[in-house]
Order: structure tokens, then sequence, then C-alpha cells
């Protein structure tokens, strides 16, 4: 239900919280569920994938049926969390953690994923391989600004964020997807775009509650 302004008047339908927490959900759910199949109890490319190749009349190896099925369970993974979300949005709980929790997790789930892929296996020559310190560094650098900006002290504009933000996820989407061969697998594009998007959300509804920095005006709270 929509909450009540003390005129009586329906407040606004808080579209910035459901997007955050529609493509959070999404992330968090697709990285999850690859994750899972690493260590080869979950094979997405038997079983259904190869179900919906034969149904399409496809090649029984095609990519197409396990990619598929893959985005539909990620879909309806996504869709319990944000059940689980909307059921649980008036707690104190919840809005704790959109704010920081479901923030750092848009930010680092993709980046987490790749470097625990490549410690299971590490990867073969010609591939993008940068130096541990590097990625450490980075990660840390990620983490500082998403703090920073929580705590309403970023002095940056919207524009410079979002550039930050895509250069974190084309960096570590040009990992993921293996550098100069990402062509090979076109549908692994979803995850840093869903990582992006939900880094994105995550930072609109922040931007929501946080008190101006310069004005010092009274935090913006959503309704729930």
């Amino acid at each position: 239900m929509m909450t009540q302004h003390p005129e009586g008047q329906p407040a606004r339908i808080p579209y910035r919280r459901y997007a955050h927490e529609v493509l959070f959900s999404l992330n968090l759910s697709l990285v999850g569920l690859l994750t899972y199949s690493l260590n080869g109890t979950f094979d997405i490319s038997t079983g259904l994938g190869r179900r919906l190749n034969t149904y399409a009349g496809l090649h029984l190896h095609s990519n197409l049926g396990p990619d598929i099925a893959f985005f539909a369970l990620g879909l309806l993974l996504a869709s319990s969390l944000f059940l689980i979300l909307r059921l649980s949005s008036n707690t104190a709980v919840a809005s704790g953690f959109l704010r920081w929790v479901a923030g750092f997790s848009s930010l680092l789930a993709l980046p987490a994923h790749w470097l625990y892929s490549i410690h299971l296996s590490p990867q073969p020559p010609g591939l993008p391989d940068p130096p541990p310190l590097w990625l450490v560094a980075e990660l840390a650098a990620a983490a500082a600004c998403a703090a920073v900006y929580v705590y309403a002290r970023w002095p940056l504009p919207a524009w410079l964020n979002v550039g930050l933000l895509v250069l974190h996820f084309g960096f570590w989407g040009w990992l993921f997807l293996g550098g100069p061969y990402f062509w090979l697998a076109p549908f692994q594009s979803v995850f840093p775009l869903a990582g992006l998007c939900s880094a994105l959300a995550w930072g609109l509804y922040v931007s929501r509650q946080r008190p101006k920095s310069r004005l010092g005006a009274p935090a913006v709270q959503d309704a729930n």
C-alpha cells in the first residue's frame, strides 16, 4: 500500500526503490547461478537447455537453449528475491540492506565471480590476466567510493558518477568476457550489463535518501 501525506494525498510510488530492488534481484540471481555452476553440480547445458533445443529444432549442443533456460531460471530466482524484499519493505533491516548490502553487492558480485572462477581454473594464455594488486586496488577504490557516496560526502557530478561506473563494469566485463574474444559468447554480456544497471539504480535510490551535502537539507526518504 502507498503511504499517505499529512494532507491525506497518497505519496508517490517509490519507482527508484522498485527499480533498485528489481535490478539488484536480477543481478544477484544471475551471478549467483553462474557462480554455483562453476563447481560442476549445476550444468544448465543438460536437461532443460537441450530440451529447448530439441523443441526448437536446433542442434542438440546449440548454446541458444541453455542460454534461454539459464536466463529463465535467473528470472524465477530474481522474482522470488524481489518478493522477499517487497514483503519486508517496511522493516528497518530491509532499508539498511538496500542502502548498504545491495549496493556493494551490485558493484562487487561480478568481480567476485571472476576472481573465484580464475581461482578454480587459471586463465589460459592469451586471455587478460592483470596483476592481482591491480585488481585489489580497483575493488578497494570502488568500495571506498561507494561508502563515501552513501555518506553524502561525494563531490562529483552525476555524469561523472555514471562514467566511473561504466569504467568499473567495462573493466570487469572485459575480463569476464575474455578480452578480445567477447564475440564468441555474446550472451555473457548480460552479466556486466545487469551489474551496471543494478549499480545505477542503487545510486539513484541512495541519492534520494541521503542529505544534500552542500545545502544541509534533510534526507528525502522513499516511501515503502
